[in-house]
């Protein structure tokens, strides 16, 4: 069996180290920030440190898979990372930060059994992935894809004038959801478009909002 001052220094790293992924998640503005990841990490070394500490109880006793205990813990992070994710009509949010958690749960249950060295890699690498790798994604040709939810008067003719915008300036409409109210005359239409080469910017918006009747546009 380990020592208390063993357990001590792997309750201590598993702090540490949820800290700094955690902090990463919080100034981004996540919804799991950095008490959530620093929660994560240390339950997760300590179910790794309990499960040990059964398996050395009961040994002589009865049969003991040290192994079942790990097994749950992903099964329950996945729950907690399920809950990070966020669905709108035409998009989702929050799967890298339910991907943090994953891995911060790995590298408590790393910490929890001794695996020091895996855990401080991949702390590394995991803050390199959070803090720089996005960076590089400017340098790949990629699709933008954007919410547009417009509205103001019904004339009829708008809907038309904006697919007629938006392909103009390399943009290809996935989906559109139009809403009428012909008593107000009003009109609320919401758009998922993607543009290959150009985003959707101020210009756009504005020669957008050139259009009669318009009064109103946000994109997400």
């Amino acid at each position: 069996m380990f020592s208390m001052d063993e357990v001590l220094f792997r309750i201590i790293l598993s702090f540490l180290l949820g800290i700094l992924i955690g902090w990463e998640r919080e100034t981004h503005g996540r919804v799991a920030g950095l008490r959530t990841h620093v929660l994560v990490c240390m339950g997760a070394n300590l179910f790794m440190i309990v499960s040990q500490y059964m398996f050395f109880l009961y040994q002589n006793i009865a049969v003991v898979d040290p192994t079942r205990i790990a097994a749950q813990i992903i099964t329950g992070i996945g729950f907690i990372g399920a809950g990070t994710i966020m669905q709108a009509k035409f998009s989702v949010r929050g799967l890298t930060t339910a991907a943090s958690l994953w891995v911060v749960a790995g590298i408590g249950m790393a910490i929890g059994c001794g695996c020091y060295f895996a855990a401080f890699v991949t702390e590394i690498l995991v803050l390199f992935t959070l803090l720089l790798l996005w960076r590089l994604e400017h340098f790949f040709q990629r699709d933008w894809y954007k919410v547009i939810d417009i509205s103001g008067e019904s004339n009829g003719n708008q809907l038309e004038k904006i697919k007629q915008i938006l392909e103009e300036s390399g943009g290809k409409i996935q989906n559109c959801i139009i809403e009428k109210d012909k008593k107000a005359k009003r009109i609320d239409i919401k758009i998922n478009v993607k543009f290959r080469k150009v985003k959707f910017n101020k210009d756009l918006v504005d020669e957008i909002m050139e259009i009669e009747g318009l009064e109103k546009i946000r994109w997400e």
